[in-house]
């Protein structure tokens, strides 16, 4: 493990924080082959407790247990850390994921909440819901396309 921070820890940190899309080193390996470095380091650092503190310190995330010591504990930890991660950076594929496997009573409240209950409705009620929607101007479009003959109420100067 290391024991001090390394020069190239702030540098590594950064890129590992910004979202994949808008980095100008595309990978891990391509990251570590422009330092002078390989990406077995890189892997190493991500382990390393003194890295991932320092990391949360960079991006004022809170610290959680990301050693992974193999056990099945540690490594849901260290997933999850990595999926949240992706997820707070804007990844799609990171994004889609964690609510599908974290987020489902959230989605399905979100939908509930964005669907109309049309089921007690009567059919006038209904359209004078859908025309009260529309703007003055695209009513008398419609209306007129009808063949009816529209007039605007008068307006008080």
């Amino acid at each position: 493990m290391t024991t001090k921070i390394h020069p190239l820890w702030k540098s590594f940190a950064l890129w590992l924080d910004t979202p994949s899309s808008t980095r100008p080193i595309a990978t891990e390996t391509e990251w570590a082959r422009i330092n002078k470095t390989s990406t077995r380091t890189l892997h190493r650092w991500k382990q390393d407790p003194m890295f991932v503190e320092y990391r949360a310190a960079q991006t004022k995330q809170p610290v959680a247990d990301t050693v992974d010591d193999y056990s099945d504990e540690a490594s849901y930890k260290a997933v999850k850390l990595q999926l949240v991660a992706g997820a707070r950076s804007g990844n799609a594929k990171s994004l889609d994921l964690y609510f599908k496997t974290y987020g489902k009573p959230y989605v399905e409240e979100e939908v509930a909440a964005r669907t109309l209950d049309l089921e007690n409705l009567d059919l006038p009620d209904l359209i004078g819901r859908a025309i009260a929607s529309l703007a003055p101007e695209e009513l008398e479009a419609t209306l007129r396309d009808l063949g009816w003959t529209v007039s605007r109420p008068p307006t008080d100067i």
